[in-house]
């Protein structure tokens, strides 16, 4: 019924309302659609009418039987033609669009927040959110002001509500916020709608604290090469939002286990950070214990957890600065040099595993190369057997950061391969999407996820040239301890390019060669500082 049409008067007798009523809005609202004159009268286009009542909250009086509190006439309109709702409508287009639409001149984070908290309170508790839809418009700001204070977390979350709440020229927004949170949870396919809104929300909101959000196929590739069991405890020393925890319980439940069975833990860099958190597990039904002392724990070395964790991964932002005058995290590897806490992360991992334990950080690639300290602490760790694998992947994966980044699997667990470490180089997979973004195939993060999780397991495992390689680990000692899997992986295939193909290849070249060139520019950079102690 999309070229449908419609008159006044007929509308009016679809939404229950009076000729007069609708008239009137055609007068005072421009946005009202516009009539076609059609053999002497006039006639509207019924998906355009439908899309503007959809902003016509129906009043709490003149609800039906069957409707529920925050109904819209555009709900009403679709019922008596017997037309697909605007809600199922959602899953398909540009739901962050429409909020950004809605968005308007306010802040872009404190904007998130909010929405975040309409998407808590309207998944987690079935009570307030109806009182939401019943309010008033003039009372909706008192309630949410109020359901942010009820809340363990969303009191975090309080200024930002305030900032939207307090100025009445905000309310009409507010209201097409309450709706459109509405028809998403309202949807069949609501639940996948919510978790894409939700990671893109996330990505915005953890900026300011330094939190790095892991994109969604990151998440799933390290909880696959985790693999953690029923009953595993999972801990997350730099959690960001928590979607590394919930990728964990994710995983859980896909292979048949119960994840209520397991048991989370995670810490964030700030209060605000650790409230999202928390908000955002408790979403997707995972509880967890949320704490803000990831600062104090890399920086001070305060409140470090004994190891009694199965599973650590974390996404930590790198290169933290230190704080003058404070030694930071010194863990059983060694003391960390000035300004660069990267190998504070990943000694706080393997600190809190326990003896059959296993970890997954993320790190950038210069932590395979870096002389100095960290190449001291990098030797340690490759010498006491904690590092299991290395893998490379390509630049542009994140939105927060352009480049390379690596994944340390580390573990405490005895393995078949005690002396061995797999390196994996998977920096020239994926294709651009955009002028700034990659993205690898299902295909190759398969790939990834299987040649890591096979070696793990201990099953046969064939080097494959340019991609990986199962190295002793007395060829990496007398490599300098340089971890990088492109130096031991050999070259790629060099079999006749055919003519559909060469272009890509070539391309995927120029990303490796970029990628090696980088090293040796930071490699060059450390010993160049080297240098400058015996000038003078």
């Amino acid at each position: 019924m999309s070229d449908a049409r419609t008159t006044i008067s007929e509308i009016a007798r679809h939404i229950s309302v009076s000729l007069q009523a609708v008239s009137n809005w055609r007068r005072r609202h421009p946005s009202f659609p516009r009539a076609v004159r059609v053999g002497g009268g006039e006639v509207f286009e019924v998906g355009e009418v439908a899309k503007w009542l959809d902003d016509r909250k129906i009043p709490k009086k003149d609800l039906r039987p069957r409707e529920l509190p925050g109904a819209t006439y555009g709900e009403r309109f679709r019922v008596a033609l017997k037309i697909e709702g605007r809600i199922d409508d959602l899953a398909d287009v540009d739901v962050w669009g429409e909020l950004l639409r809605l968005r308007g001149t306010l802040d872009v984070e404190s904007f998130a927040e909010i929405v975040f908290t309409l998407l808590y309170l309207a998944f987690v508790d079935e009570s307030t959110w109806s009182d939401i839809l019943a309010a008033e418009d003039e009372d909706l700001p008192h309630l949410l002001r109020g359901a942010t204070l009820k809340h363990r977390g969303l009191g975090e979350l309080y200024k930002s509500v305030h900032s939207i709440t307090e100025d009445h020229r905000h309310n009409d927004r507010l209201v097409n916020l309450v709706r459109l949170v509405h028809r998403v949870k309202g949807v069949d396919r609501g639940a996948g709608v919510f978790e894409s809104l939700v990671d893109r929300l996330l990505a915005v909101i953890g900026r300011g604290d330094g939190t790095v959000h892991t994109p969604p196929e990151v998440v799933r590739l390290l909880a696959t090469v985790l693999d953690p069991g029923v009953g595993a405890t999972a801990s997350d020393p730099c959690c960001g939002s928590g979607e590394l925890l919930a990728g964990v319980a994710q995983h859980v439940s896909l292979h048949g286990a119960d994840a209520s069975a397991c048991s989370f833990t995670g810490s964030a860099l700030a209060p605000r950070t650790a409230a999202l958190a928390s908000m955002n597990l408790l979403m997707r039904g995972v509880r967890a214990e949320v704490d803000a002392k990831a600062d104090q724990r890399v920086r001070f070395g305060e409140h470090i957890p004994s190891g009694r964790h199965d599973i650590v991964l974390t996404n930590p932002p790198f290169d933290m600065k230190s704080v003058p005058g404070t030694v930071g995290f010194s863990g059983p590897y060694g003391p960390l040099p000035p300004n660069k806490t990267n190998f504070a992360w990943l000694q706080l991992a393997v600190s809190t595993l326990n003896e059959r334990g296993s970890a997954g950080v993320v790190m950038p690639g210069s932590t395979l190369f870096a002389s100095g300290a960290e190449q001291r602490i990098r030797a340690r760790m490759v010498d006491d057997g904690v590092v299991e694998a290395i893998v490379s992947l390509p630049s542009h994966l994140f939105t927060s950061t352009a480049i390379p980044v690596t994944i340390w699997v580390l573990s405490r667990r005895s393995r078949a391969r005690a002396d061995e470490i797999l390196l994996v180089d998977a920096s020239g997979l994926g294709r651009m999407t955009s002028r700034t973004q990659r993205s690898l195939s299902a295909e190759e993060w398969s790939l990834i996820s299987g040649t890591v999780g096979n070696w793990r397991a201990g099953k046969d495992h064939e080097d494959v040239p340019g991609f990986s390689a199962s190295v002793l680990r007395q060829r990496i000692r007398d490599q300098d301890y340089v971890l990088v899997p492109a130096r031991y992986v050999g070259a790629r295939s060099t079999a006749p390019a055919t003519s559909d193909k060469s272009i890509r290849e070539l391309r995927d070249e120029l990303i490796h060669l970029e990628w090696q060139a980088a090293e040796v520019d930071a490699v060059a950079r450390e010993q160049l500082d080297g240098l400058k102690l015996w000038i003078r």
